[in-house]
């Protein structure tokens, strides 16, 4: 396992079926991931300290968001992790009022 680079990226080609997933020795829980669709995007894997359950949340799609930015991104929500300070039902907790009232308006 190595080190991404800008240059790996670009040259992952898509899969015939599914995706296919890489991850950065660099940056720890940083993933790569590129659907049969050719959709290429960051995910940030970790244990959710609260339910035990390993989880995945997407940094965004590439290049829209760069390899730095996916890790500054991942290194700040391993660093909120580990204080205690983040967890998937605190993102719940956070999004879901914004999310019914969107729903709802008229």
């Amino acid at each position: 396992m190595r080190a991404l680079t800008d240059a790996q990226l670009r040259k992952i080609r898509p899969p015939v079926r599914g995706l296919t997933e890489i991850t950065d020795a660099s940056c720890r829980g940083l993933v790569f991931r590129v659907t049969a669709a050719g959709i290429s995007s960051f995910s940030f894997r970790f244990r959710d300290r609260a339910t035990g359950r390993s989880e995945r949340l997407s940094l965004g799609r590439y290049p829209g968001v760069s390899l730095r930015d996916a890790r500054r991104k991942a290194d700040a929500l391993r660093g909120e992790i580990d204080a205690g300070r983040f967890s998937r039902n605190m993102l719940f907790a956070r999004y879901m009022p914004l999310f019914f009232c969107s729903c709802f308006a008229s």
